[in-house]
């Protein structure tokens, strides 16, 4: 719930990832893309959950690897196209 949150107040620059996310949220929106955002409480009974979201939580502590590229809308779009055809 804490990540919906942080995407839902205005960034300062502190976290580069909420930022981009932020960033290219509006520019879906600007471009008359819905997306939604969802909170999943919780997972019970899924094996290996706790697994998991220890290793999720540890990872937001992460430096990230690389500088994030920007991916162009068009190609965005037209992945979201063909796997919308594909199924």
């Amino acid at each position: 719930m804490s990540a919906i949150q942080a995407l839902s107040t205005a960034h300062n620059g502190k976290h580069e990832t909420i930022a981009y996310i932020q960033e290219t949220y509006t520019e879906f929106s600007n471009n008359n893309v819905d997306i939604n955002i969802v909170w999943i409480p919780l997972h019970q009974g899924i094996p290996g959950n706790e697994l998991a979201d220890t290793a999720a939580k540890e990872a937001t502590t992460l430096p990230l690897s690389e500088p994030i590229t920007p991916v162009p809308y068009q190609n965005i779009t037209n992945h979201i196209k063909t796997a919308i055809k594909d199924e």
